[in-house]
């Protein structure tokens, strides 16, 4: 059982959570009441980032937006400090090993959402936050409203945009120079995407009068971010120690940022020098894939996983709620979306009943074939481990997404499948793309951290070690300033991965099943990976 870290007890203790008096329940009442707090927390979190509720298929959230006014940011804290001091007065040892990595997840989560509402303040200081409410709100509901067969109706969302900028106006007193410029150009892509949709989209629902209003509206609040830009800060990134303190509370990723980047050159040196026994022309990014060519790979993938006995799939009933569809990005979200889109099914309209994987017209990652997106985003990547956590009876292994759980198992699952013989020599070579790709990432992203890299010296690095295009390179060096932790999220997930699964197979020998662990890997949930690391170490030698 991981002992809780010094911050992580700093964290609870500035919420005023205590832990000193632990109250004896049967474990089936302290069972029930991590789910009843779990539930009442994700509720009360969807409240506040509806647009969470759509990409996880959940109804009932479709006309709000994420404001961050006062009100629901401190509502949803006020929660969070109540769920808290509740929570903690649990007698851990009363819970069964998978409950206790539940509750530590719930924890993570709730001090996570504390750290960076009260502690770092970003509804005061992150102008792109707001902008980032209204694109992935409006796009979303789009695309699963086209997903589900649905008419295209913005309009309830739409109506909410003023809100969100009125209370941007009041919220932001501390906002960066970086902020603001980045927000300005997502805020030009946000409007670009209205007037597309108002123009290419042929739908009766779709109000062109609302559509013009609300981008008046945009254009006047972009006037306003310009003004803070002004007289904004210069600094652009998280501090060092801001970094650790939100790693460690939200994924449990105790790693120094210089130990990251040294593990990440270690793998980039591995790649590239497993790379030099391919063509130099066969290393070209990207390119356009057809939708009847993925649909082709993902057969192929699900019939080699069945014949390996790789891991166990759902049924392939049509209509059921583990089919899967593919569409391209259509024109309208293009703008604002440049990568693979995952879209769940609703759970309230079983007749539709598909996960949807918008794919953009051209792709400009390396690696990123039909078949590499096929086996890290659908058989067996992501599609398939969401699908698992979707039909888990838990909240927190429904509602909770590490992205070092989920973009792991993304590079495990193409690396996986390439190396049992999936799609031959080239599937290996775009594995090791993606992998050279994301560590590279890494080392930019932790340079910028450091204060080694500006932008524009990180964006050179990619060009320089990873062959994607300048516009591209630059546009990840700006993602990557302001999530280092995403690209580091690959290659650091795919290392856990990797370690419980020699741990186990150490522990079991010839026993070791690759499907077994596999399938328990899946059913566990897309929690941080060292809590299901005990999870699954536990049940390899039948322990709690």
């Amino acid at each position: 059982m991981r002992i809780p870290t010094l911050l992580l007890v700093l964290l609870m203790a500035q919420v005023g959570w205590k832990s000193d008096q632990k109250l004896p329940r049967p474990p089936d009442v302290s069972e029930a009441m991590v789910d009843s707090m779990a539930g009442a927390y994700y509720e009360a979190k969807l409240r506040c980032y509806p647009a969470l509720a759509t990409r996880k298929g959940v109804p009932g959230y479709d006309g709000r937006l994420s404001t961050y006014s006062q009100r629901s940011t401190f509502g949803l804290l006020a929660r969070v400090r109540n769920a808290g001091n509740r929570l903690v007065t649990l007698d851990e040892d009363s819970l069964s090993m998978g409950k206790w990595v539940e509750y530590k997840a719930l924890l993570a989560d709730m001090a996570s959402q504390r750290f960076l509402l009260e502690d770092l303040e970003v509804w005061r200081s992150r102008p792109t936050i707001y902008v980032d409410a209204c694109v992935d709100g409006i796009a979303l509901l789009c695309l699963a409203q086209i997903g589900r067969g649905q008419s295209i109706d913005p309009s309830p969302r739409l109506a909410a945009v003023p809100t969100v900028i009125k209370h941007a106006r009041r919220n932001l007193t501390d906002p960066s120079e970086f902020h603001c410029r980045v927000a300005a150009d997502r805020l030009g892509d946000l409007i670009r995407m209205l007037e597309n949709l108002r123009t290419r989209v042929s739908s009766a629902a779709i109000d062109s009068a609302l559509i013009d209003q609300t981008v008046v509206s945009l254009r006047s609040f972009g006037d306003f971010i310009d003004s803070l830009a002004l007289s904004a800060s210069t600094r652009f990134t998280l501090g060092y120690d801001e970094f650790l303190l939100l790693m460690d509370t939200r994924n449990m990723i105790s790693d120094l940022p210089e130990d990251i980047r040294a593990y990440a050159k270690g793998v980039l040196d591995r790649t590239n020098e497993e790379l030099a026994g391919y063509e130099s022309g066969d290393l070209v990014a990207g390119g356009h894939l057809g939708i009847e060519d993925i649909e082709d790979w993902a057969a192929r993938a699900r019939d080699f996983i069945e014949m390996k006995d790789l891991v166990s799939l759902p049924g392939k009933e049509v209509g059921s709620a583990d089919e899967l569809g593919f569409s391209e990005l259509p024109d309208f979200a293009a703008g604002v979306y440049k990568h693979v889109l995952y879209i769940p099914p609703a759970p309230d309209a079983p007749e539709a009943g598909r996960a949807i994987i918008y794919v953009p017209p051209e792709v400009r990652e390396p690696g990123a074939t039909a078949g590499g997106i096929i086996t890290s985003e659908a058989f067996p990547g992501r599609h398939l481990q969401a699908y698992y956590s979707a039909v888990s009876p838990s909240p927190v292994r429904r509602m909770n997404t590490d992205i070092f759980a989920a973009n792991g198992w993304a590079l495990y699952s193409q690396e996986l499948m390439a190396r049992e013989g999936f799609g031959g020599e080239e599937a290996i070579r775009d594995a090791l793309l993606r992998k050279r790709f994301y560590a590279a990432g890494t080392i930019a992203a932790m340079n910028i951290l450091l204060g080694e890299f500006t932008v524009q010296a990180a964006a050179d690095f990619m060009v320089n070690e990873t062959g994607v295009s300048e516009a591209y390179a630059r546009e990840l060096a700006v993602q990557y300033a302001l999530e280092p932790e995403l690209p580091m999220s690959y290659i650091i997930g795919e290392r856990q991965i990797n370690r419980i699964r020699d741990e186990i197979e150490s522990i079991q020998g010839e026993e070791f099943d690759l499907k077994g662990f596999h399938d328990s890997l899946l059913t566990s949930g897309r929690l941080p990976l060292y809590l299901l690391r005990n999870n699954l170490v536990s049940g390899s030698v039948g322990r709690r």
